[in-house]
């Protein structure tokens, strides 16, 4: 990898603020436009730079189609100095993924949760249903729907991030059936298995995002990945705790189908599922959350990755 940019570095029209996250092959930087002044996240990549150029175009390309209030705008790619670089919306809040590190010290409604999955779904329905510019589908599927790619603004909102290996038409050509990309924790079977993937496998991963919410626990673990790879191809389910609405338990049942068909259809429908247990206050409710684990992780003198965490 590169050496890590210091507040100050340059990176086209952009000034380094400070190191935001490291995972994979990935820098995630805070920096500021010169140009405008406004805040953004720089998502560096460190690898063959030709080969870095085609992901991130293709990232670019296929991002600038989901326009979303549950989506996280990427708003361009460039090259500097030899680094690739991705411009995307600096999403000011946590990830769920410190949320859920935070379950222990701070109150969090079931409705709260379920606010985020809803908002979630509705991002990656926008996703799934994305055109080009010809008005043609592009097929978008995620890949990569984690507690760290679902972040949670401070205006109450969830937002889906990182579309880095999402999967279009176009680039199926270019991925190889069996090349696992993902996180294992939170792939569908079909995407532990390396099959070909759709929309519904994101459901699923989505599906093991909100297990995890409610039952506080990690669905899927076991001590090497091969073992962690039979389990979620098995993908034997335990029940969620007791106090969760039967309706609710039955939406989780179904998006963790290990049959895609027998899943819900869409993240739509999964939205709209989640919607009949909300009472309307649940943003406001999430953004004083929000800003209580924000603040509780700045008084510790925390690294705040929250708003672009790469990794689990």
């Amino acid at each position: 990898m590169h050496d890590r940019l210091d507040p100050g570095a340059t990176l086209g029209d952009f000034v380094v603020e400070r190191h935001l996250a490291r995972g994979g092959m990935a820098d995630v930087y805070l920096a500021r436009e010169r140009s405008s002044g406004a805040l953004v996240a720089l998502k560096v990549i460190a690898a063959d730079l030709a080969v870095v150029q085609r992901e991130l175009e293709h990232e670019a390309r296929a991002a600038t189609r989901v326009r979303h209030p549950n989506v996280a705008s990427v708003l361009g790619a460039g090259v500097d100095a030899g680094r690739a670089f991705l411009v995307m919306e600096h999403v000011d809040g946590v990830s769920v993924r410190d949320l859920l590190g935070a379950l222990a010290r701070v109150v969090v409604p079931i409705a709260v949760r379920l606010h985020v999955i809803a908002g979630a779904a509705r991002g990656l329905h926008a996703a799934h249903e994305a055109c080009d510019e010809r008005g043609v589908p592009l097929g978008l599927v995620h890949r990569d729907v984690s507690p760290s790619n679902v972040l949670l603004a401070r205006d109450g909102h969830a937002r889906v991030i990182d579309f880095g290996i999402a999967k279009t038409r176009e680039r199926a050509t270019q991925t190889r059936l069996g090349v696992l990309k993902g996180k294992l924790s939170y792939m569908s079977p079909e995407q532990a298995a390396g099959a070909r993937l759709d929309a519904r496998s994101d459901v699923f991963s989505l599906g093991v995002v909100l297990h995890e919410l409610l039952s506080e626990r990690k669905l899927f673990a076991a001590p090497s990945p091969a073992e962690l790879r039979r389990l979620v191809v098995r993908a034997e389910i335990p029940p969620l705790p007791a106090h969760v609405p039967a309706s609710i338990a039955a939406l989780v049942t179904a998006m963790l189908q290990r049959d895609p068909a027998s899943r819900p259809g869409s993240a739509r429908e999964v939205a709209e599922i989640v919607d009949t247990a909300l009472r309307g206050d649940e943003a406001a409710q999430l953004a004083a959350i929000v800003e209580h684990v924000a603040r509780s992780r700045e008084q510790d003198d925390a690294v705040f990755e929250g708003a672009t965490m790469i990794d689990d």
